[in-house]
């Protein structure tokens, strides 16, 4: 049966899979367990735990519905940017930790803190820990 162009069949993947690692491999000469395309560069990767760190900061600074595809994925945290401070806290905390929770399963989120070193800017710092290896813990800090 013919293939519709740019539908990937299992085996298409495991290869390509299969090719990445390799190609890892032979860069850092270990083989990650977490790998993706550096955003905002050509030909470069994150791995590990950069990989998580790229994925958190991704989910919380694109806004939902602005990926067609998935619409839901993301969270709303410009939605309150120009709210007053003690306003915008709780929300920034609430829709942080519900974005992070949904769309980045490898992680459990420890804590958000939310400071404003500046009026016009916010500084966010999440807080969170392997799911599979609770001893490993990190930070990723976000500024808007």
């Amino acid at each position: 049966m013919p293939r519709a162009a740019g539908m990937f069949m299992q085996t298409d993947l495991e290869v390509l899979d299969s090719w990445w690692s390799e190609k890892l491999q032979k860069q850092s000469g270990i083989l990650p367990l977490w790998w993706s395309q550096k955003v905002g560069s050509i030909g470069e990767i994150v791995i590990d735990e950069n990989d998580i760190h790229q994925a958190i900061r991704i989910i919380l600074l694109t806004r939902r519905r602005q990926d067609i595809h998935r619409p839901d994925f993301a969270s709303n945290l410009s939605d309150y940017l120009d709210y007053p401070i003690p306003s915008a806290r709780p929300h920034v905390i609430r829709e942080s930790y519900q974005a992070i929770g949904r769309w980045e399963p490898r992680v459990v989120l420890d804590n958000i803190l939310v400071s404003y070193p500046e009026i016009s800017q916010l500084t966010m710092t999440a807080e969170w820990r392997l799911k599979n290896n609770l001893k490993f813990s990190a930070r990723t800090n976000i500024n808007f």
